[in-house]
Formats: structure tokens, sequence, C-alpha cells
């Protein structure tokens, strides 16, 4: 669903080139699933939609009486800078980038979940181990409240030298 509702605003120059984007990846479970996204059509949408709600419904249902959920943000650690579609490491096995780095956020990102995001940790690299806690739909400040307590058990963020918040 997130493709069609990426795609579906824009003009239909713009449409294609957002996925252009994805057409080198077609292995890519994910990208092709963007790809087949951009061309839904009025059934199709309503289809999604209808599809998304019980993913909706089944997490609301899962999240009640918690304030938030745990979850990793990856398979892995973060990974240092790697192009756009270049291959990822997962437990000594090369992903595609999407597949590697997209499908445990992708659920949240459909159902409009809040989510927050941060370090609980670093490697011996000194990369980070990212976490997202996962809230209740329109429970944004619960999440917050909590996220703000984990925040110092993973060393707080560090900012990168050339960053300054």
């Amino acid at each position: 669903l997130t493709p069609f509702e990426v795609g579906a605003p824009l003009p239909p120059a713009w449409r294609e080139a957002f996925r252009e984007q994805f057409l080198p990846l077609r292995d890519d479970a994910l990208a092709a699933a963007i790809v087949r996204g951009t061309h839904l059509d009025l059934a199709g949408m309503g289809a999604a939609l209808s599809r998304r709600d019980v993913h909706i419904a089944a997490l609301e249902r899962f999240l009640t009486g918690w304030d938030a959920w745990l979850v990793p943000v990856t398979p892995t650690p973060a990974i240092p800078h790697t192009p756009f579609g270049g291959p990822v490491e997962v437990d000594g096995v090369p992903r595609s980038y999407l597949e590697a780095l997209g499908p445990i956020t992708s659920l949240f990102n459909a159902t409009g979940n809040p989510v927050v995001v941060f370090p609980l940790g670093r490697t011996d690299a000194g990369l980070p181990v990212g976490v997202q806690l996962v809230g209740r739909r329109w429970a944004d400040g619960a999440l917050l409240d909590v996220a703000e307590a984990l925040l110092p058990f993973g060393g707080g963020v560090r900012w990168p030298a050339a960053f300054t918040p």
C-alpha cells in the first residue's frame, strides 16, 4: 500500500521516476512489491486497504494493555554506508538492500503505528544497534514517555562530530 500512497498523488512523470528507482532491484521482493504498488487501480487500492485494515486490527489487539513493543529495526546492527541497492550481509549471507533493511519497519509504516528508533547499544566497531519502540495508534505520548525512560540504557545518542543538534 505504501508505494501506492506515495505514487498516487504524484504527476505521472514523477510517479514513473519513483517507480524506476526500484526497477534494477527486481530480484528483491520488497522492491517488486513497490513497483507493483505503483500500478494499482481503484479495485487494487480497495483490496490493499482491506488487507491493511486486517493488519492494523491485529496489531492493535496485540498491543492492548501495553505502552510499547520493543522490536529490532533491522536484522543487523547499523551497516557501513552502502549504495542504495547494494548488497548487505546478514549472518554472513549477502542480501539485497531492501530485503536486509526494510522488512521489520515496513509493517509499521503500513499500519501507521507510531515508532521511535534509537540505539540500545554499539557493536565492537562502534556501530549502533538500533531498536524501535512501536506504540498503539494515536498513543504517541505514551510511546515517547517509554522512549525517554529507555534512552539512557543504550548510552544515549552520540551525534556524529560533524553534526551539532
